[in-house]
Parts: structure tokens; sequence; C-alpha cells
């Protein structure tokens, strides 16, 4: 997914309020109340995020998110 004008770090939560920066260029975003996770890794030169990981919250416990 190629996103235009990302915000970056610091203006990324006000625009993706349902999102944890999580270091390593990983951001977590909770779905449909927080029954799911999708990890995605973030060029931001690019602005293009990397999907790394979709699934429900359960299985988001039994992951390493930086290693994803």
């Amino acid at each position: 997914m190629i996103v235009a004008k990302t915000p970056r770090t610091n203006g990324g939560k006000s625009a993706f309020r349902n999102a944890s920066f999580v270091g390593d260029n990983r951001v977590v975003f909770n779905i449909a109340g927080y029954k799911y996770r999708l990890v995605v890794r973030v060029n931001y030169p690019y602005r293009v995020f990397y999907i790394r990981f979709i699934g429900t919250h359960k299985q988001y416990d039994r992951i390493n998110v930086k290693e994803v």
C-alpha cells in the first residue's frame, strides 16, 4: 500500500488514533474495536507501509512485534 503524505512519527499519532508506534519503524493498528491487529513496517522516506501481520488480538499476543 502506498500512502501519499503519510505523517511522520510525531504527527502520525493524531492522524491514526488507533495506532501504536512500537519502534523499529513498526506501527500497530487496532481494528474493529480492538478485535484485530494490523502490524506494518513503515518506510518513511518513501511513505510506504509493508504489512507484516494481520490477526486477532489473541494471535497478536503470541508474536514479537519487532521481529515480524
